[in-house]
């Protein structure tokens, strides 16, 4: 299930009445079915024993730490820590969630955790890494072609986050009434695709899927949110940790940020087998999507630990000016990079004293790109092993010749045959 909000876009600016409806409660915190929680996983460490509760939700911007959980990066490197991951079907699920303490760390809206932050006493949470940046689009029924057609007609958001707030700006850029919390309800995925196929809602500011699905179902893509900021990039996602479990656990909490960047890493070499993977884990939960929704939703995110802090600056206040949060003029208190900084360090010494974002991602000791095997194998590793083992390659002469078949040249004086393995040729 998810929030959304739905307004008529009068020319009058009238609002429609309504009620929002109350925030999931945290007892909705749902596990997975077919995968232990609560069990230890990774290899004996130094690492303190433990239990790290990480909220994520059914998004594909949410890939990372979904790779990070199926794959077993973050079992891997969080050492005697217990893994328990848990799974949300709403923003405003997680964010209840956190603020009764029912979780340690969490991938966020960036404007949820923006609202965790100015709403929990002493903050809280802290952000330590980005997650993932782009995918949002407005897709809008076929016949609206420019923003003047979206008068009195009803656009849907999911509530209270990112898509609210960059939704709001842009239609007060363009003189129509903001998207306001006066008219909520709730609505599976399937459902708004219902209502948007039935002319019931004219169009949606999404996250992939969605828009994808509402692009497939007939519906034009009105604005891509990567066209409104430089160089196209904006926060969509974020990993926070509470401010208790950072001062309690730093190792863990580098363990877990190391298990997102080697699922960033799978993602960026190995782009098959990862939509492969998300695909297996959504349809375990229940959404199952089509290949090519999968591949389109994946063509549109890029997946980053960048915070991005420049976008969140300006989707803070983007959200402020909707009334999702309070005025803010900086941001600085709510991060603590230092553990990615030092870990990214680590990694690759090449990047001190530079940007922890410029680095190669080949020194994260879980995986070798595929160009290494056919450099390394096939041309030097291959050869090796033939000469090894085949007797006609074992005689090359010192001149990289194969030395001549005795019997080949006394049937055909003269003449000998070569016996070069393909590979060699």
């Amino acid at each position: 299930m998810r929030r959304i909000i739905l307004v008529a876009l009068a020319a009058a600016g009238l609002l429609l009445p309504g009620c929002s409806s109350p925030p999931t409660a945290p007892s909705q915190l749902q596990h997975p079915a077919g995968l232990p929680v609560g069990v230890p996983v990774g290899p004996p460490g130094t690492q303190a024993s433990g239990v790290m509760r990480l909220g994520l939700t059914e998004d594909i911007a949410d890939a990372p730490a979904l790779l990070g959980w199926q794959m077993g990066f973050f079992g891997r490197n969080l050492g005697k820590v217990t893994l328990e991951p848990a799974l949300f079907s709403s923003t405003a699920a997680e964010v209840a969630a956190l603020q009764h303490g029912l979780l340690d760390a969490a991938y966020l809206d960036p404007v949820a955790a923006l609202q965790v932050w100015q709403t929990a006493p002493g903050g809280l949470i802290k952000i330590v890494a980005g997650a993932a940046s782009g995918g949002a689009e407005l897709v809008v029924a076929p016949q609206i072609t420019s923003p003047a057609l979206l008068q009195g007609r009803k656009l849907a958001a999911p509530a209270g986050g990112a898509q609210q707030a960059a939704a709001d700006y842009w239609l007060r850029q363009h003189g129509l009434p903001a998207l306001t919390a006066t008219e909520a309800s709730t609505s599976s995925d399937a459902g708004l695709l219902r209502e948007f196929r039935s002319g019931k809602i004219a169009g949606g500011w999404e996250l992939p899927p969605l828009d994808v699905q509402m692009a497939e179902a007939g519906g034009r893509v009105l604005v891509n949110e990567a066209s409104l900021w430089p160089g196209g990039r904006f926060a969509t996602k974020v990993l926070v940790v509470t401010q208790r479990f950072l001062s309690a656990n730093p190792l863990a909490v580098s363990g877990l940020l190391k298990g997102q960047l080697q699922a960033e890493q799978f993602i960026a070499h190995d782009p098959i087998s990862a939509k492969a993977a998300i695909g297996q884990r959504l349809t375990a939960m229940g959404n199952s999507l089509p290949a090519g929704i999968l591949t389109q939703s994946f063509a549109q995110l890029t997946f980053t630990e960048n915070p991005l802090p420049t976008s969140l600056l300006a989707e803070a206040q983007h959200a402020a000016a909707a009334g999702l949060l309070r005025p803010v003029s900086n941001l600085d208190g709510i991060y603590d990079l230092g553990p990615l900084n030092q870990l990214l360090k680590t990694l690759n010494p090449r990047v001190r004293g530079s940007s922890p974002w410029r680095r190669t991602r080949s020194d994260l000791g879980f995986y070798c790109p595929r160009s290494f095997f056919r450099v390394r194998f096939v041309h030097v590793v291959a050869p090796w092993l033939l000469a090894r083992t085949d007797p006609a390659i074992r005689a090359l002469s010192k001149t990289g010749r194969p030395a001549p078949d005795p019997g080949a040249c006394a049937a055909t004086p003269g003449r000998c045959v070569r016996r070069v393995p393909p590979l060699l040729r």
